[in-house]
């Protein structure tokens, strides 16, 4: 199918990727509800006291994550102009489509680290409620290890993807021989969308540091029973 009608320009794409989160984050800073629905998952009281770093981490992770959330509004706005178009002007789009799938993918390796911070990760934990607090803390330590290490995996397989899909003519650290683009009409360039995952496999590794810290703490400091992580 060959798309007709107007076709999003790339700047503007990545511009809405930036801009509407930053605009939405100020207008709830500076115009506070006082019904704010529901509010996003906010990490549980840690029993330990961590360090600056932890800290410094958990924010971080949690802007980034509320900052990827607000993509959301955008993806509406794509599928409602693509509706509007393909039904009322039949003028049916192909980069509507494209634009969303990208930009959830993008937003899922973005938001990795707040859900590890918030504890929304699935976890098979029928052998590790029946655990004493330290049993609980000692296993988190050892996952946590194991964690770090596939991060690693993850972080260097995301650079070689985000790599590849550089020209290497055109910047040192390319590995393509071309810059990587959609085969869509639209041909956006892959090279930002890769990026992120380099970015998201970054904040996860260092959440993930940050919470093998506090699972150290829990282990060598704290006696009383604590509440069972969720990974």
């Amino acid at each position: 199918m060959v798309q007709s009608g107007f076709v999003l320009p790339h700047w503007l794409y990545w511009g809405l990727l930036v801009a509407v989160p930053l605009l939405i984050m100020g207008a709830v800073a500076l115009f506070p509800s006082r019904d704010h629905g529901t509010p996003m998952p906010a990490a549980a009281p840690s029993p330990v006291p961590g360090n600056a770093f932890t800290r410094i981490m958990d924010r971080v992770s949690h802007v980034c994550g509320v900052f990827a959330s607000y993509w959301t509004v955008i993806a509406v706005g794509y599928y409602v102009f693509e509706v509007t178009a393909r039904y009322f002007f039949n003028a049916p789009t192909n980069w509507a489509h494209e634009a969303s799938f990208l930009m959830f993918g993008m937003m899922y390796v973005m938001a990795g680290a707040y859900g590890l911070l918030t504890h929304a990760h699935v976890r098979v934990d029928v052998v590790y409620v029946k655990l004493s607090p330290q049993g609980q803390a000692a296993i988190d330590v050892l996952t946590s290890v194991l964690f770090l290490f596939y991060m690693v995996v993850f972080l260097s397989t995301s650079w070689t993807f985000f790599a590849q899909a550089v020209d290497q003519s055109q910047y040192f650290f390319g590995q393509g021989y071309g810059n990587d683009m959609s085969s869509s009409e639209w041909r956006i360039s892959y090279a930002p969308i890769k990026a992120t995952m380099v970015i998201g496999a970054i904040l996860l590794l260092l959440q993930g540091a940050a919470q093998f810290i506090k699972d150290l703490q829990r282990l060598f400091l704290v006696e009383a029973p604590v509440e069972a992580r969720h990974d």
